[in-house]
């Protein structure tokens, strides 16, 4: 099953969707087991747009994706992310826009793998 859409993996700027198949499956599986939808805000991103915000290139892989949430399902999600093989997890629970970005990059220049921040 797909819980995503194309227009949800696609780039925001240009609707070039390079999201990777493996990555996809990992995030239809963490939806699954967790029972609600996830609200994506990023998946794939150009390298042009990615540049443009000022982001990592972590998007432009098509292996990244950030969730809008919080609270509760912030901490079920983070509770059995590593377990679905996601090895990058960025945590920005201040403010209104509260999001959890998560990566199954094996390696990213200047970050170890496993890797956890905060925004």
């Amino acid at each position: 099953m797909n819980y995503f859409s194309e227009e949800e993996q696609s780039c925001n700027c240009c609707g070039e969707n390079k999201f990777n198949p493996d990555t996809l499956k990992r995030f239809n599986e963490l939806r699954h087991i967790l029972g609600f939808p996830l609200q994506m805000t990023s998946m794939y991103r150009c390298p042009a747009y990615n540049k443009k915000i000022g982001a990592t290139q972590t998007h432009a892989t098509g292996q990244a994706g950030d969730i809008l949430i919080s609270h509760e399902k912030a901490y079920k999600l983070l509770a059995v992310a590593g377990i679905y093989g996601f090895k990058g997890i960025g945590i920005s629970q201040k403010g209104n826009k509260r999001f959890i970005h998560l990566d199954d990059l094996e390696e990213v220049e200047g970050r170890p793998r496993p890797h956890i921040w905060s925004y």
